[in-house]
């Protein structure tokens, strides 16, 4: 049976909260909605909500889930949202596990492949959210018609297809994006 998800708009605005010009889109989304994502999300990571629960209340919330957690069991390592996204878009050099990570540019200045565009853009790029100066998620984004969409991996769980404010409340209020190529 189709779900239909909750209608619920957010509201967005432009702030420089790096200090460097570099744009980024604030938005303000039920703070209530996001932390029921966040448990959600956790609980399915340990098992403490039924399968059914986890995919209809995500499905309620208009977030999808496009792959399952299980495929990264057995690494000897944590396979998290910066390397997921960096991987997906065909740049491991600037995930932790390579090198130096993602996070100098994002601060301070482009790098090879990768370099900031102003909101919004229309594909080939990489979504980064902030809470306040600091950077904590990555994601990818999807064009779909006329919607930009976001897929990213949530902590040890699932990678999730979402529009852009329904993230966990950890991630923060902030997204910037990263156009992919030269």
């Amino acid at each position: 049976m189709a779900h239909k998800p909750l209608e619920i708009e957010a509201d967005f605005s432009v702030e420089d909260i790096l200090g460097n010009g570099r744009i980024m889109l604030k938005f303000s989304f039920n703070k209530e909605i996001r932390e029921r994502l966040y448990l959600l999300n956790n609980m399915n990571c340990v098992g403490e909500v039924s399968p059914v629960e986890f995919y209809r209340e995500m499905g309620r919330f208009g977030v999808d889930i496009i792959e399952d957690k299980s495929k990264y069991f057995g690494h000897d390592y944590f396979y998290d949202c910066q390397e997921w996204a960096f991987d997906k878009v065909g740049l491991p050099q600037y995930t932790s596990r390579e090198g130096d990570g993602a996070i100098d540019f994002v601060l301070r200045k482009d790098l090879p492949g990768i370099s900031w565009v102003p909101p919004v853009p229309l594909g080939d790029a990489i979504a980064v959210y902030f809470n306040g100066h600091v950077p904590t998620h990555f994601g990818v984004v999807v064009v779909q018609g006329d919607e930009i969409l976001i897929d990213s991996k949530w902590g040890r769980g699932n990678v999730y297809r979402h529009s852009p404010e329904k993230v966990p409340l950890a991630y923060g209020d902030y997204i910037g994006f990263f156009k992919v190529g030269d």
